[in-house]
């Protein structure tokens, strides 16, 4: 689930707008959580994700994107609170990506800066795909792996260990930024 943020972040700031201009993300833009587990498969859609930074040209500036823990919705109301729990969202409600460099080399984009998730910061690199569309919008698309021991945490176990979700979650996204 944090990776599913993490790569919010990093799609969001992606797709931060040439010269400084401010950006909106479009509804029609998609970032998932994806996961494993002994049992069944699973996935949260995050609701809310939030930046701030500008782009000049291909360089993103001050970018900060940030997600929050409890706006991540599995279509199950048990499954969010196990999310949020296992995120530790009462004491670190936010996911924090901090863009420190970027780069773009064709279509490629590739973001290093630090990711804080549980209070855990680590410093990550992120790469996906990034398009400026006829209209003038920006799509960032991508996949990126997290794993939970990575920031302090166990991967979760439920009905007594019975039920085992996997250490790596990954973070899918299809953002649409709207000048």
């Amino acid at each position: 689930m944090r990776l599913q943020i993490t790569t919010v972040i990093l799609a969001l700031a992606l797709a931060v707008p040439a010269f400084g201009q401010n950006m909106r993300v479009s509804n029609t833009s998609e970032v998932k959580v994806e996961g494993t587990s002994n049992v069944h498969d699973w996935n949260a859609v995050v609701e809310d994700v939030r930046f701030e930074g500008t782009r000049t040209n291909d360089v993103l500036n001050g970018i900060r994107v940030r997600f929050v823990v409890e706006s991540m919705e599995s279509g199950d109301g048990l499954m969010n609170r196990r999310i949020y729990a296992t995120l530790n969202s009462e004491d670190h409600p936010e996911i924090v990506f901090n863009i420190t460099d970027s780069s773009v080399q064709g279509q490629r984009l590739t973001m290093t800066g630090n990711l804080t998730i549980n209070g855990v910061r680590r410093q990550i690199t992120v790469t996906g795909e990034m398009r400026e569309l006829s209209n003038g919008n920006i799509r960032i698309q991508g996949s990126h792996p997290v794993e939970f021991s990575d920031h302090g945490m166990d991967a979760p176990s439920f009905m007594f260990g019975a039920m085992k979700v996997g250490n790596t979650v990954h973070i899918k996204y299809n953002i649409v930024l709207i000048p």
